[in-house]
């Protein structure tokens, strides 16, 4: 057991994929020292799968129950809140719908003095051999998208500068005190990736670490191909998640990329919804989203949230 961890996990309505998650948390060759679920107001049976599982009599387990669905982010926000408020030094961070390997935390912690926002592979659970989250290394044109790719490239068994977030990844929270915590307002999708930004810009210490692994289910309508190959463009069918995803990757390139960038965004999302897969609902949503992405409006979420879920 390694004391100066907390374990995070952030759930929503998926008690069964959270109980397989707690069970390889417990099943860690180093464990932590104390473990936080974050239920984003479940109404699946969240609390009750806890209890008859025995979760909510331990002594280094913590239930926090938020009043009101606060996404993603939300629950990472409270859930590092609350870690450094009980005086750790670390935490370990995860959705409830990934699970790290017996050893991922023990290879990890292995870096512990040397970086303070670090990560193991996160590699398909169906396929071992592919990366769920394809990675681009910082200031190259290619993506690697296979263990092979992560070890052509990496040096000693280690990817500086680039890491995938809130993904089995230890967080330091030392730098917390200097760089805030995960903004709760991007509700889903891309606050991981302004969270990454915010450390990298705050010269925080960052890698992946390739012997450590943790296992995620892919979304196979991630990264559709477009302009014959050249470009991938994350569609997805539910109107909040492409509502969020256009709002937080706008507001993200706008303020760690520049004015250039997130108008290149803007143009291979309209290229998208216009002539790789057409689609009047969804261009209209993102530019939506795009508009209050670029005017900081981070509320409308919750109009989708209580109302249309599909396109």
């Amino acid at each position: 057991m390694f004391d100066q961890i907390c374990a995070v996990v952030v759930t929503f309505n998926r008690k069964q994929l959270l109980l397989r998650c707690l069970d390889a948390i417990l099943n860690q060759s180093i464990k932590p020292s104390h473990f936080i679920v974050v239920d984003n107001a479940s109404n699946d049976g969240t609390e009750q799968a806890l209890a008859s599982h025995g979760f909510l009599h331990r002594k280094d387990f913590t239930y926090y129950r938020l009043e009101v669905n606060l996404g993603g982010a939300g629950g990472f926000h409270y859930g590092v809140k609350l870690a450094d408020k009980r005086g750790y030094s670390f935490c370990w961070l995860m959705d409830d719908d990934g699970f790290p390997s017996q050893q991922c935390l023990e290879k990890l912690l292995t870096y512990k003095e040397s970086y303070d926002f670090f990560g193991p592979l996160v590699l398909d659970e169906e396929n071992h051999n592919k990366l769920c989250f394809p990675m681009r290394l910082p200031g190259k044109l290619r993506i690697l998208r296979s263990v092979k790719d992560v070890y052509d490239y990496a040096v000693n068994g280690i990817l500086k500068d680039v890491v995938t977030p809130f993904n089995g990844i230890v967080l330091n929270l030392a730098i917390v005190h200097s760089v805030g915590l995960p903004k709760k307002e991007f509700f889903i999708w891309g606050d991981d990736i302004e969270y990454l930004q915010r450390i990298l810009r705050a010269k925080g210490r960052v890698a992946t670490v390739c012997d450590a692994v943790f296992h995620h289910p892919t979304d196979q309508n991630l990264g559709e191909s477009m302009v014959f190959g050249l470009l991938h463009f994350n569609d997805t069918d539910s109107a909040l998640k492409l509502y969020c995803l256009c709002r937080n990757n706008v507001a993200n390139l706008l303020e760690y990329k520049g004015k250039i960038s997130a108008l290149i965004f803007i143009a291979k999302c309209f290229w998208f919804y216009l002539f790789t897969k057409p689609s009047i609902k969804k261009l209209a949503l993102s530019f939506k989203a795009i508009c209050h992405g670029l005017s900081g409006n981070f509320s409308y979420h919750k109009v989708i949230l209580n109302g249309c879920r599909t396109l």
